[in-house]
């Protein structure tokens, strides 16, 4: 550790009773470098000797608490940034992540300048989820509190924090957020209507082949050639979320969808973009075709209505319904039992008319 001068033409650096530097200038910085235990350097630039050996005195200081296991908590607002370095590497929904950090954490913590992240309190945590109620749905709340509680575990796990993690004391009420989404055939036909009309016909055969199947967007995007058996009519879908892969059956209309996507082939993607790449703004476009069709009904929601149409005919029971869904958890599924049991109670309304 030392405080050394450091050449303001050559930047070669050298001791503080050198005054004039190897190559004639005698203008320089003070350079402070201080070895952690860690045998991390800190180094810091300034201008002044006095200021230099202040420098000198704090690195000093939190050089030795560290070295006796007492450690410095670092500002909430950096260990947010080493984290979205992270996760912009790591995962894919990054962007809504640094959104609800901007939206929804940073406003109401901005008042506590350079703020700790030892010092943040529970009851901090809990006056923004607070302020939510009124505006936000509880998701959006629960949300909000995952990504804080992310920051802390990954600012542990990688030993830049050594305190508590303060949401660990943090309750937010539990809901219910699964939605059931459903289309009247009047809906369905003017969607299809919409499909057919549409001069993009990459998107349109996405859009059909969800509502044949069922399947999520992401397993349709990411079906390769290779997860076709056009012999048997199975094919095998990825998991976005658990990596995990299963196959099912699919109808004569997804088939013929896949025939007609296998004519327009231009990468080993099923439904790619123009370019055969993964169709990142898949999003867009399906808000243009539900707009031009009149339907108000996410993407997602074509997966309901596959399902609610499949449970409402009474022709298939909640094990195979599961199965075509790819659901892990048979409870998923039962979100669709009100609509089989309505449609075995007009079955039994037939064996009325039968026996009276």
């Amino acid at each position: 550790m030392a405080v050394n001068l450091i050449c303001s033409k050559c930047y070669t650096t050298r001791r503080l009773r050198v005054k004039k530097c190897s190559c004639g200038h005698t203008k320089a910085k003070f350079k402070v470098r201080v070895k952690t235990p860690e045998g991390k350097w800190l180094t810091k630039q300034v201008p002044t000797l006095s200021l230099a050996k202040k420098v000198e005195l704090k690195f000093q200081s939190e050089s030795v608490l560290q070295g006796i296991g007492i450690y410095k908590a670092p500002v909430l607002d950096d260990a947010w940034k080493r984290y979205l370095k992270h996760a912009k590497l790591q995962k894919k929904t990054w962007d809504a992540d640094e959104s609800r950090w901007l939206h929804h954490i940073k406003p109401k913590l901005s008042s506590y300048q350079n703020l700790k992240m030892d010092k943040v309190t529970p009851g901090m945590i809990q006056d923004i989820l607070d302020g939510m109620i009124k505006t936000h749905k509880p998701a959006t709340r629960k949300q909000v509190l995952q990504l804080i509680n992310r920051v802390y575990n990954w600012s542990i796990k990688q030993k830049l924090y050594h305190g508590t993690n303060p949401c660990q004391s943090v309750c937010i009420p539990k809901f219910d957020n699964r939605v059931t989404e459903n289309l009247t055939p009047d809906d369905i036909e003017r969607l299809i209507g919409v499909l057919v009309e549409d001069k993009n016909k990459r998107a349109s055969l996405v859009v059909l082949f969800a509502l044949y199947t069922g399947k999520r967007r992401g397993e349709i995007l990411r079906l390769t050639w290779q997860d076709i058996d056009w012999d048997s009519g199975i094919v095998t879908f990825k998991d976005a979320k658990n990596k995990e892969t299963h196959s099912v059956p699919v109808n004569k209309h997804a088939m013929d969808i896949l025939k007609t996507a296998k004519y327009m082939k231009v990468s080993e993607l099923v439904f790619p973009c123009d370019t055969g790449k993964y169709y990142h703004s898949f999003s867009r476009t399906w808000y243009r075709i539900r707009d031009k069709a009149g339907v108000n009904i996410r993407f997602h929601g074509l997966r309901h209505v596959y399902a609610s149409h499949l449970a409402s005919s009474g022709k298939v029971d909640l094990f195979v319904l599961k199965e075509l869904l790819g659901h892990k958890d048979i409870k998923m599924t039962q979100r669709y039992s009100h609509i089989m049991n309505s449609a075995l109670r007009k079955g039994t309304e037939v064996a009325d008319e039968v026996f009276r």
